[in-house]
């Protein structure tokens, strides 16, 4: 892929600091839009897709 990311896959994002130990989830509190670092689990809200939308520009959606 041109950009790292392909489309078609779902990603886990973590970060250098929280490791592998957290990993960014969606709250299901209604809202749906509350990203958060949640314990690493078997959880559809972490995994996302990388949609490039343009412009360098990237939409972020979870499976869930």
């Amino acid at each position: 892929e041109p950009n790292g990311f392909n489309p078609n896959i779902y990603y886990r994002l973590t970060t250098q600091w929280q490791g592998d130990g957290k990993s960014l989830d969606i709250v299901n509190d209604g809202t749906n839009n509350r990203p958060i670092l949640a314990a690493t689990g078997a959880l559809t809200g972490q995994y996302w897709k990388i949609t490039p939308i343009g412009n360098g520009y990237y939409r972020l959606t979870t499976q869930w």
